[in-house]
């Protein structure tokens, strides 16, 4: 089977040659796809879909099922695995930008003034697989306040934004998003 990759996680395999790998659409039987959409009609051999990641605003459901293409998405663990590791570099990315250049020179030994973390705020909006574990790993160490349209009014929203110091997003790419 001849496999296509708009997403670079699978490097790797494309080194060992382990699979059958070709750049050109016309060729391909099996699309993996990152977060970017492909041109589905030049897909002109293609048996099936693999979506590696959580969305779904880069597949074209209609033309995979006029087409009977199978859509195939990771298994529950994987996407815990994914929700993890996506909370994790959001915390990570967060507190490393908080911190950025507070704690000094190394060269000239020279030390800064800083503010205590635990002043720092953040609003998290959304609260689903991702938003949540990052409200739970940001909370021992600042301030979060949360948006979430199932538990607050849209009028809320422009103070919230106005008393944040960091705002991170987590909410699906729809519509009305």
């Amino acid at each position: 089977m001849r496999v296509f990759f708009n997403t670079r996680t699978f490097d790797k395999f494309l080194d060992d040659g382990v699979l059958n790998v070709t750049t050109e659409p016309a060729d391909a039987q099996l699309a993996v796809l990152g977060e970017k959409k492909i041109d589905y009609p030049a897909f002109k051999n293609l048996k099936a879909v693999y979506r590696f990641g959580i969305g779904s605003d880069n597949i074209d459901f209609e033309y995979c099922k006029a087409r009977s293409i199978p859509v195939y998405f990771p298994s529950q663990k994987a996407k815990e695995v994914l929700f993890d590791a996506t909370a994790d570099f959001t915390a990570y990315a967060i507190l490393t930008m908080l911190h950025e250049g507070a704690f000094g020179d190394a060269k000239t030994w020279t030390k800064k003034q800083r503010d205590h973390i635990g002043r720092k705020s953040v609003l998290v909006i959304g609260l689903g697989n991702i938003g949540g574990r990052v409200v739970t790993r940001l909370k021992p160490f600042l301030q979060v306040t949360t948006y979430d349209v199932l538990y607050n009014k849209p009028t809320e929203l422009q103070a919230l934004i106005q008393k944040a110091g960091v705002i991170t997003v987590h909410v699906p790419l729809t519509e009305k998003t």
